[in-house]
């Protein structure tokens, strides 16, 4: 680990991680229709940049994204989609995993994005590493 950062651990790496640590902080693949607990997400800008943050409410805080008044580096880059989203026990699962994501390479984060919407297109439920 770097500075706290997962830097330059592989998707798979991560993946057998979780796999290992059986606690209730666990984060889950988004499924249409869940509101509890918090949320971890990534946004594609207009830029083709990626931003990563959490929220309770993730439509919520897209539209706030997209009115300007969400986070700075969105601001200069709008609008903005969201392309992954996983639901996590509680806001303190939410910064861990959304340290980590930040953490990823660029490759990483697009791979984690693809699985995610291979996953939603398919109905599964898997784990997010």
């Amino acid at each position: 680990m770097k500075n706290g950062f997962l830097a330059g651990k592989s998707l798979v790496a991560m993946e057998a991680d979780a796999l290992e640590k059986e606690n209730n902080d666990a984060c889950f693949v988004f499924q249409p229709g869940e509101r509890e607990g918090y949320f971890v997400y990534i946004l594609q800008c207009a830029d083709l940049t990626l931003y990563t943050g959490i929220a309770k409410d993730v439509p919520a805080r897209i539209a706030v994204h997209n009115r300007g008044k969400g986070a700075k580096y969105t601001r200069g880059r709008l609008p903005v989609q969201m392309v992954y989203q996983e639901s996590c026990a509680d806001k303190s699962a939410a910064l861990r995993r959304e340290l980590a994501i930040k953490g990823l390479k660029r490759a990483d984060k697009l791979q984690l994005i693809i699985e995610f919407n291979k996953a939603r297109d398919t109905g599964e439920n898997n784990a997010a590493p």
